[in-house]
């Protein structure tokens, strides 16, 4: 039984966890069973399938050892039975990935006419990482702005929640002004009423509140008591004279004059 793994190579054999790799082998055998050998551990990553002559390993330090791991690959026959020898890849490593280092790379992912020449140099699978990395780098700014673009528009469920927003905020703030005056108008009517309660109602047979009274002025009396006034006053002052004169006939003489004192009326 003839046959080798043709990637990774001698001249790319170092990796970062997280990157891809594309492990290759042209070994001719109906199945195989395909591990990872890392010292004295065999971990197992494919077990007894169909040979597809690669297979897509993500790189990891799990079970890794520092003097390296290798890729290990044992045929089957038709009826699973195994045969031939196992094949060893070469040795690889695996560094811990840090803040600094470059996003994961993909290695041997290329196109069926150029898979047998890439991975012999160098040169190759430089042109290879390039070619990879290119079609990753306008991913972000797609993203972007597609974000950007949804960020800005409206969805259907955003239109008609501002659709019935709208009005039924205009009939919240109608309602809350009618309530806002009926309110006032109830509170100045109660106000009115208990004014009116207030002033005491004068009753006819209350003792602290007499009812007035008003007496009628008739015109022609006053005129009768004019005139009567009028006559009864010459018979005054007559009356008046005469008894001042009886008075004075009855006063003694002066004692001066020894004559009557005449006083003149």
């Amino acid at each position: 039984m003839s046959g080798k793994f043709t990637f990774p190579t001698e001249d790319l054999s170092q990796f970062i966890v997280a990157d891809q790799v594309n492990v290759t082998w042209d070994v001719v055998a109906p199945f195989i069973s395909l591990y990872e050998s890392c010292g004295t551990e065999d971990r197992i990553l494919q077990d007894q399938v169909t040979n597809n002559y690669s297979y897509v390993w993500t790189a990891t330090r799990t079970g890794y050892v520092e003097s390296g791991c290798n890729f290990m690959l044992k045929p089957f026959t038709t009826g699973h039975e195994a045969y031939g020898n196992n094949v060893n890849s070469v040795t690889f490593g695996v560094s811990k990935r840090y803040t600094d280092d470059p996003a994961p790379v993909s290695y041997n992912f290329v196109n069926e006419t150029s898979s047998s020449t890439l991975p012999s140099t160098t040169t190759s699978a430089t042109s290879t990482l390039a070619t990879v990395a290119s079609p990753e780098t306008p991913a972000p700014t797609t993203t972007e702005t597609s974000q950007s673009g949804s960020s800005h528009g409206l969805s259907k469920a955003d239109r008609i929640g501002i659709g019935l927003g709208v009005p039924l905020g205009v009939i919240l703030i109608a309602v809350a002004v009618g309530g806002f005056f009926i309110y006032r108008r109830r509170k100045f009517r109660q106000r009115d009423e208990r004014k009116a309660e207030a002033i005491p109602a004068v009753q006819a047979d209350d003792g602290l509140a007499p009812l007035p009274t008003f007496r009628y002025k008739d015109p022609n009396h006053a005129r009768l008591s004019m005139a009567d006034s009028i006559a009864t006053t010459p018979s005054e002052l007559s009356s008046d004279h005469h008894y001042q004169r009886a008075e004075g006939m009855d006063r003694p003489p002066s004692e001066l004059m020894s004559i009557e004192r005449v006083e003149l009326a």
